[in-house]
């Protein structure tokens, strides 16, 4: 008898809200139709790990040690929001890529190293934002 496979449920999220700021001062979205789709259910060492580098972003400015937490927070964290990405769409923005080639892709599902390689302030926190909100809301779209 062959065992049936338990599919874990999924939602998708339309990145095209992320917005980075230029050097200009300028904003621009740049992962404008790209999307990921996220794992519901999450470990709940990893909801608390969220939490903290949420809280952890917004006194790196205050607190010279709260920078060194944050980085041991994220090396704890980024290993499991990569396990949580069913698969994702998003290019390598920075690759060097002439008129006529393909966009890169980032792997999908990701690894570790992709996500750290991603900017920290904007896409890193952008994905956990997201995945804290559709988590946390009482009917999470698929």
């Amino acid at each position: 008898m062959a065992k049936k496979r338990i599919k874990m449920p999924v939602f998708h999220v339309a990145c095209d809200d992320l917005v980075m700021t230029t050097e200009d001062g300028e904003e621009f979205h740049p992962r404008e139709g790209e999307w990921v789709k996220f794992y519901k259910r999450l470990p709940g060492r990893m909801v608390k790990l969220m939490l903290r580098a949420m809280r952890l972003q917004g006194i790196v400015g205050e607190d010279e040690e709260a920078a060194g937490e944050l980085e041991d927070t994220l090396d704890r964290l980024i290993p499991m929001l990569a396990k949580t990405i069913h698969s994702w769409n998003w290019s390598d923005l920075w690759a060097d890529v002439g008129d006529d080639e393909d966009v890169v892709l980032l792997p999908s599902p990701p690894t570790a190293d992709a996500i750290w390689d991603l900017n920290i302030d904007t896409e890193i926190f952008y994905l956990i934002g997201k995945l804290m909100t559709q988590t946390q809301s009482p009917k999470a779209p698929d």
